[in-house]
């Protein structure tokens, strides 16, 4: 799951000391102040923050030029113990149907085989 780093930006950039550019106004970095920079409502930047919804790449793009960061510092992959559990069921039933198939195609092989000899 994608978990959104902005709250801690936001305060880092403000106790830095960071100030947006609103239209050659300085103002400090808070979700309204984002919002106003970025042309969407305060409500969307605080879905973005709770994980509710995801900005659109290009916004995402826009909001880490505007705040000085990377796009990858603006979220975080984090998987959860019962995601990573699921997974690596997902991968053992995949590494056994494969290995079902293996046996199946290796003994196709060798009837082939035998029977080419015959």
């Amino acid at each position: 799951m994608l978990k959104c780093n902005l709250d801690l930006i936001l305060a880092k950039k403000k106790y830095e000391g960071f100030m947006l550019d609103l239209n050659g106004n300085k103002v400090k970095p808070t979700k309204t102040n984002l919002a106003i920079a970025l042309g969407v409502v305060k409500q969307q930047v605080t879905m973005w923050t709770s994980n509710t919804a995801y900005p659109r790449m290009d916004t995402l793009y826009r909001m880490a030029k505007i705040l000085g960061v990377s796009t990858d510092e603006l979220y975080t992959f984090e998987e959860s113990e019962e995601e990573i559990q699921k997974h690596r069921e997902e991968i053992a039933k995949r590494l056994k149907e494969e290995e079902e198939k293996s046996k199946k195609r290796k003994k196709e092989y060798q009837l082939a085989k035998q029977q080419k000899k015959e």
